[in-house]
């Protein structure tokens, strides 16, 4: 390459390496308490998000108003919140305003049930946000919501069936010629998903050792892992489940190995719990 002053000189390749995020750093726990009803479940479920997962909820399930305010409150006075800046005129219309979103906020966390679930709850019962965790990259996000639900409890004679792999939410399910890949995966990011389920059983009823081991899963290679640990503390259930995907790029050689963790984790979901009276 030629300079201005008509002399050559040699052009250095400089490499950039880009930082990335683990697993670690991108995490979406869940602690979700459940009751009964007779066959009705109420479910309590609090949510910690950080990382990349934390993008898509900081900003669907705010309104207007809790978003502005969250920064506003990290910003300091430099920083008007909702509706300080508005004229007379405009802040008329400010409660009206407010309270749409509020109404329209229950629809938007009835989805966020349902992305959770695959299946829409039978009723959204209340939801709060704690934090948005917008402030700086690593705080997480906290929000809870709680909501009813049928189908996960039939009676058998005397005895409860309860479908408790279904508490950790809707899971991939991967069939047929999408079994097979010839093509690397690739993921938004390398993420953790961290359930603690602590089920009441309903009264007068028990579960056996036997039952709790059954719930019991560890699946663990080069991809991630799928891992399920079940207890019992008196009258409640306790699981402990955690499913991780490592990377963000998956060659397609390890995809017998992602596979492994994707199934583990909707087999989960199958698994049933029989509680005696």
């Amino acid at each position: 390459m030629m300079q201005a002053d008509g002399k050559n000189f040699k052009q250095e390749a400089v490499a950039l390496v880009l930082p990335q995020s683990t697993a670690q750093d991108n995490v979406a726990s869940a602690a979700v308490s459940v009751m009964w009803d007779g066959t009705t479940a109420h479910i309590i479920r609090r949510n910690s998000i950080s990382g990349a997962p934390k993008e898509h909820f900081s900003f669907d399930l705010p309104t207007t108003e809790q978003l502005t305010n969250e920064y506003a409150d990290q910003m300091g006075h430099s920083f008007f919140r909702y509706g300080d800046d508005w004229t007379k005129k405009e802040k008329r219309s400010l409660e009206e305003t407010i309270s749409k979103q509020k109404e329209q906020q229950k629809d938007i966390f009835k989805d966020e049930v349902n992305d959770f679930l695959g299946e829409d709850p039978l009723s959204v019962d209340s939801f709060s946000i704690g934090t948005l965790g917008i402030n700086e990259p690593y705080a997480p996000m906290h929000y809870m919501v709680a909501y009813s639900q049928n189908g996960l409890v039939k009676k058998a004679g005397p005895n409860l069936i309860l479908a408790i792999g279904k508490l950790i939410g809707d899971q991939l399910k991967i069939e047929g010629r999408d079994r097979k890949r010839t093509v690397d995966v690739v993921r938004t990011a390398p993420v953790t998903y961290s359930y603690q389920l602590n089920v009441q059983l309903p009264q007068g009823y028990k579960v056996s050792k036997d039952a709790l081991a059954a719930l019991n899963t560890s699946v663990s290679n080069a991809a991630g892992r799928f891992v399920s640990r079940a207890s019992a503390s008196g009258d409640i259930i306790v699981i402990k489940v955690e499913k991780v995907y490592n990377h963000c790029v998956e060659p397609v050689a390890n995809w017998q190995q992602l596979l492994s963790i994707v199934d583990a984790a909707y087999n989960f979901t199958q698994k049933q719990i029989v509680v005696k009276r």
